[in-house]
């Protein structure tokens, strides 16, 4: 199987980490727009990179890698 490049340009656990421990105090509803803004911020960095190889054999599981690799940080902050 193939490393993810640069993981963190996708998505930086310890920062969202240190963003939902902020967010705490202010409820679910600041926690869950924490989540969101990470989640559609590292989507559009997958779509980039989707763009930008599109015409790699491997763009498609590229995506599909770092979609994975993406849900799988959220669920772990």
């Amino acid at each position: 199987m193939d490393a993810i490049r640069d993981q963190r340009a996708i998505i930086d656990r310890r920062r969202l980490t240190s963003d939902l421990a902020e967010a705490a105090p202010r409820g679910d509803g600041a926690l869950l727009d924490v989540l969101k803004r990470a989640h559609s911020a590292s989507r559009a960095e997958i779509r980039r990179r989707f763009e930008a190889d599109a015409r790699s054999e491997a763009a498609g599981e590229d995506v599909g890698r770092e979609t994975c690799f993406l849900m799988d940080q959220l669920i772990r902050a």
